[in-house]
Parts: C-alpha cells; structure tokens; sequence
C-alpha cells in the first residue's frame, strides 16, 4: 500500500485573520464560537500521517455535523466526516475520528447545525520521535520535530512531556517520565532502567487544550540483530525497491513482517511517501514510486518504520555487505539515483542512503555501446584499460578521456578496432592526474557529447575494490563511484601532499 502527501505550508490566513478580528475573535477561533466550544482535543498518532482526533464539545442531544478542512472556509462540496458521538452527559459529547493528513499543515475543525456552528484550528504535528542509546547503555529519546514547520502551532512553549509504558497503546498505565520542557529542547535523558518499556512524546498546545500523543517508540537496535541483510535497488519501471532479509526463526518475526514499512520523505517532511511490506520466504518486500517525487535535485530521507514509528535510516553497508544496488535509472528524460551521505569525516558505514532525480543534462556509455569493460594497471605506467562494442546504430568510434569536472579532456586516446569488432583503449593517466584525492571523470566523448561510464555496468568488483600501487611515482589508484558513474583517484604515500 502506497500512501502520498504533498503541502505547503499555510499561516498567513491565521495571521491576517488573528489582526482583522482581535482578541475575541482569537478566543473564538482557537476554543470554538458563540454556539459550541471546544475542549479535551486530543491527537493520537496511529501511522506515520494518520491520526485519530478526539474532542469533546457542549453540543447536548443536537444532531450536529463534523467537518475536517484545509482551508479556514468551508466550502459546500466538503462531506462531513464519519464521527463516533458518546454523550458525556446532558451537555457535552465526546467525539471522534481517524485519518491521513498533511503533516505541518493547519486544518479547521467544525461543528455545524443548520445555522450554528463553531471551528477551531488544529495543526496536523509533523515528528519523528527515536531513541538513541550511547555507549555506556545510557538511552535519550529524540523528539524530532521537522526543521522549517512551526513547532509552536502544534506545542505549548514548555509543552513536551515523555512518557513510559509496558503497553504498544498509549492508555492511562503509562507512566510519566518527564514534563514541562521547553520546545527548543529536543532530547530528553531516558537513563539506562525500564528500557524494555514503549516511550512516547505527548505534548500540549493551545495553552494546554490539546494534547498530541506519538506511536510508541521503543529501542530498535535489538531490530538490527533480526535482520540478515538489507538491498535497495532502482527498478526499470522507477521505483525504489528495498529488501529486508528477516530472521524467521526469530520471537518477533510476525511483528516485522506485520509491522514494517518503508518512508521516503523530504527533509521538512512536506512530502512523504510509504509502503507497507509484502513478505515472502524471510524476505519482506517495499516499494515506492519514484516518478511521484516533486523537488528537482532534492535528496529524499529513506528509512525503515516499524508499527508507524521510525527505526532507522537505510544505511549504505550493513553488516559489511553494501546495501546500494543498480542507483541509477534514466526514462523519459530524467535520471533518478540512489546516493548516499555521511557526516563528514565519518566511516561508510556511518553513511545512509537517500533518492533524488534529475532533469536528464549527461548521457550514458550504455547509449552507445553494446557493452564495455574497464580496467587498470600500473605496468609499467599507470593506464586505464578499456574494450567496447558499439551499438550497430552509432557509426563513429568515440575518443576515450579523463576530465575533472568539465569537459576539458585532461588527458584522451583514440581506440584501436579488434578483428572481432571490439575497440580497445589504452589511456595513460599518470601525468594528467595532479590532485591527490581529486576524483576524475571517466568519459567517452563523440565530438563535443561527453558519455558517462556507469559503475554497475563495466566493471567487477574485484576491479572496482582493488588498490593500484604505483611505487615509481608513491601513488595508489582507486576506483570511486558517484551517483552510479565510475570516478579514479589517486592517494600519495607521502603525508601531507
């Protein structure tokens, strides 16, 4: 199952509504109207965008409607919603009602009576709560509220609270951990007993009258140790597939498998994207649509969820194997990619992936051969090795160079043709290679139309993986990829070159 949000952000209808009206107006916009008010509003997160929203409201025995808009006016063509109504006694109803919404995004919630009605604003929370654990076993949990949303609109200025429980469903057992936290404070010290428990984030807004509960979070690192091994691939009708091996023999096997789910997310999180897991022989299977995605060049989150709360980012290596398979997809004149990022300076196994497309600019090896195959030696000088079939359709050979960015052709060779029809390359690079650790173009060009060399499609990875030790000139080559095209680069043994 497939599930997409899209928004942009609204508060200028509440800013110029707060400054025509006034301070009455302001109370009736926020607690209700003349002739219902609101109170008790209470948001319980059931997935990652679905929220069941409760309230309580001094209707009595009227037949009143529910309605749930987007908009601060409401149009005639917006249904009511499907509520569940309990009285509470001879003045008051309790009401409630599940959904998927916009995270971070301000709706109207309304009661409506022929004539009379009331509405107040309710922001949609957009937030990622996790729990980290330090060395020393000491556990925090991290509110992780979306950066470029308006945490005030969904928290009171000291409204953060953090609660425990033994129960995966937020009821009047769980225990207080700590409250009163300021919103700018974004963790909070969990200690190192009852980490077995299921923690949530429960915070209040408007000046207390709601109250916004989070799916429980556990500790997800006990996850890590149910799982074999993680692949995420781009497939040819562009979709990002990710495979999760989970071990079947393991006490919560069918919690994963009911449990898990893929998110694609922007970084603000004004879109998200999930899907639900099929699972088949220990493998649990998701994928989300590529082509649905909005912003040019912007990298998307990729993470694992269990039970709607977040467990992790897909990491680049897991358990040594890396996770990255084919990365790169060109339809229709976009090129979708898989990538990842790191903190700088960190290992690669502290990198996770993200997706992104762009408008098609560079154009592939595969175009224009049948097939290629690339390799390098140092004997007796440092040389890229390359042997290609061309496609029947291209009818002149292309010139074989490496460049640093551009397309100014640092060092190029002609092809020699084989009786079999194959062109071989043999490329010298020692001298036009003056940058330690400058990672250089591998490129085709015909004429002035430069042609990328893709990782996955010309070389092993014994080849790929290799170090090329150049001991007359104290270099050792490598091969590097970016974004699926193959790179070289050389480190020198001497420090500080």
């Amino acid at each position: 199952m497939k599930k997409i949000i899209r928004f942009t952000l609204v508060t200028l209808v509440i800013l110029l509504s707060l400054s025509l009206f006034g301070c009455a107006a302001i109370e009736r916009l926020f607690l209700g109207g003349d002739d219902y008010q609101f109170s008790d509003i209470v948001l319980t997160q059931t997935d990652v965008n679905e929220f069941r929203i409760e309230f309580t409201a001094n209707v009595g025995r009227e037949n009143v409607q529910v309605y749930f808009t987007e908009g601060f006016r409401r149009s005639e063509s917006v249904k009511p919603k499907e509520v569940e109504k309990k009285a509470v006694d001879a003045k008051n109803a309790r009401f409630s009602f599940t959904g998927s919404f916009n995270l971070g995004e301000d709706y109207y919630l309304w009661l409506v009576n022929g004539d009379k009605e009331a509405k107040t604003s309710v922001t949609i929370p957009s937030m990622f709560p996790t729990i980290s654990v330090s060395e020393d076993g000491a556990a925090t949990f991290n509110f992780n509220y979306t950066y470029g949303t308006s945490w005030g609109s969904f928290c009171d200025p000291t409204g953060k609270a953090v609660f425990k429980s033994t129960k995966p469903v937020f009821d009047e057992s769980a225990v207080l951990v700590a409250e009163g936290i300021d919103i700018t404070e974004e963790h909070c010290a969990l200690g190192t007993n009852g980490l077995d428990s299921y923690f949530y984030s429960v915070s209040t807004a408007k000046e207390g009258q709601m109250k916004i509960i989070s799916r429980p979070v556990q500790i997800y690192d006990y996850l890590k140790d149910e799982i074999n091994g993680i692949s995420a691939n781009l497939t040819s009708d562009l979709f990002l597939e990710v495979k999760v091996n989970i071990n079947e023999s393991s006490e919560i096997t069918e919690i994963i498998r009911d449990e898990l789910g893929l998110l694609i997310k922007s970084d603000i999180a004004d879109e998200i994207y999930l899907s639900d897991a099929t699972y088949s022989d220990g493998v649990a299977t998701m994928r989300v649509d590529l082509r649905n995605l909005i912003y040019d060049g912007l990298w998307y989150d990729v993470l694992l969820t269990l039970r709607g709360a977040v467990v992790m980012d897909i990491p680049k290596v897991f358990n040594g194997a890396q996770v990255q398979g084919l990365s790169t997809v060109k339809k229709d004149g976009i090129v979708y990619y898989i990538t990842s990022w790191g903190p700088e300076g960190a290992p690669e196994s502290a990198a996770m992936i993200k997706v992104y497309f762009e408008e098609d600019t560079t154009r592939f090896a595969d175009e224009i051969c049948k097939s290629y195959l690339v390799s390098f030696t140092t004997d007796p000088v440092p040389t890229l090795k390359v042997t290609i079939k061309l496609k029947d359709s291209v009818s002149k050979a292309p010139v074989l160079a490496i460049t640093a960015g551009d397309k100014n052709k640092l060092t190029s060779c002609e092809g020699v043709v084989n009786a079999d029809g194959t062109i071989s390359y043999s490329l010298a690079v020692g001298e036009a290679m003056t940058v330690a650790g400058n990672w250089y173009d591998l490129r085709f060009f015909i004429d002035n139309t430069a042609y990328e060399m893709l990782k996955d499609s010309c070389i092993g990875y014994a080849d790929f993986a290799a170090k090329y030790n150049d001991d007359n000139n104290a270099r050792v080559y490598e091969f590097k990829e970016w974004n699926g095209f193959l790179k070289l680069n050389y480190t020198s043994v001497f420090a500080g070159e």
